[in-house]
């Protein structure tokens, strides 16, 4: 039920404008719960694509290639489909908590969870804290340390996820001596 701001009471009850606010209001609750458990369930079946290579029946090179070809509105569908991936497979498949309840946090906050999952640290505590409405993604991402050093690469052939790579730059002496090598051939 949603929240009214202040309202004055009419000791007949409400009115029929209230109501009609009421129900409205109620379903659009409702559609954004459908709506976020619609995301979830995406994930069980974005891996199912990934794990039996489906995305190979389309003769696409790669599982990213073939997720870049879907007409999902959003801005990276590669990397938004990996991530509802995670979901599904951290929280729900390895953690066990409840669909129903993921959807009640949300996917941009659940995002903010998989890495604390993955490394043992996610509590009843934290998951009550993502339940909160008043708690944001970014108040969520502070309190639990999103900005950890866990860095991951999806690789773009296969779509494997490595966890626990560190990115490097032209600045790393490492890849300079290795240019170095390549370019006097």
């Amino acid at each position: 039920m949603a929240k009214k701001a202040d309202a004055i009471k009419d000791p007949k009850g409400p009115t029929a404008l209230e109501q009609k606010a009421e129900a409205v209001t109620n379903e659009i609750v409702k559609l954004a719960r459908m709506a976020e458990l619609c995301f979830i369930d995406m994930g069980r079946l974005f891996k199912q694509v990934q794990d039996e290579v489906l995305w190979g029946v389309y003769k696409f090179e790669t599982f990213q290639q073939w997720c870049d070809s879907l007409d999902i509105p959003q801005k990276q569908p590669y990397k938004w489909i990996l991530g509802v991936i995670s979901i599904w497979e951290v929280l729900i498949e390895q953690q066990g908590i409840d669909r129903e309840r993921l959807a009640k946090i949300g996917i941009a906050k659940c995002l903010r969870l998989v890495p604390v999952a993955r490394k043992g640290q996610l509590t009843e505590d934290i998951l009550a804290l993502a339940e909160e409405p008043n708690t944001t993604d970014i108040a969520l991402r502070e309190q639990v340390g999103h900005n950890s050093s866990e860095y991951e690469i999806n690789c773009p052939r296969c779509g494997q996820r490595i966890i626990g790579a560190k990115w490097v730059g032209a600045e790393d002496e490492a890849v300079k001596a290795t240019q170095a090598l390549f370019e006097g051939d």
